[in-house]
């Protein structure tokens, strides 16, 4: 049987992994301040989580994926809903960065929103194009293998989360 997502449970994983990546940046000396726009029309539409202050008064704008999944895949949402022909999060982002997060591995991908476009795009014949069934609508995206990532895109940094320090470890 396949299996239906309800957006309160994702949601609510959403949440975690956007607090605990909050978290992570706020720990940073260069980072003056987090502005949390998730419940501002404005940037929900821009598909837009946060705006990031540092120090020397530059600002970027990140998205953040919370992802349960153990399967070493990434998603790459081209359309939210079918039903409402809205593009997806992948198309529809003003973000200069993309954190995607995997909640359950501890891992954190930093990506290059414009890059990472630009590589799927030449690349979309190598990917499964899947259907995801939620309550009251369906989403379709990509599954992009984690071993092709980073073997073939670069413009990421990869952290692992450490329980002891609530922080992330660069990787590469």
């Amino acid at each position: 049987m396949e299996r239906l997502y309800n957006f309160k449970d994702s949601k609510e994983v959403g949440e975690l992994g956007e607090q605990t990546v909050k978290n992570y940046l706020l720990s940073k000396p260069n980072i003056e301040e987090i502005v949390d726009v998730t419940k501002n029309r404005n940037y929900w539409e821009k598909d837009i989580d946060f705006i990031v202050r540092f120090i020397d008064g530059k600002e970027i704008v990140i998205e953040i994926k919370t992802d349960t999944y153990t399967t070493n895949n990434m998603f790459f949402e081209t359309i939210s809903s079918i039903e409402a022909q809205t593009p997806g999060c992948m198309y529809k982002t003003k973000a200069k960065y993309l954190f995607y997060y995997f909640i359950n591995a501890g891992e954190l991908y930093v990506i290059e929103v414009e890059p990472y476009r630009e590589w799927f795009e030449k690349n979309r014949h190598n990917f499964r194009g899947c259907k995801v069934n939620n309550v009251g609508y369906t989403t379709y995206g990509y599954i992009i293998p984690l071993v092709l990532f980073k073997s073939k895109f670069h413009k990421y940094r990869e952290y692992k989360y450490d329980p002891e320090t609530k922080g992330f470890n660069k990787i590469l």
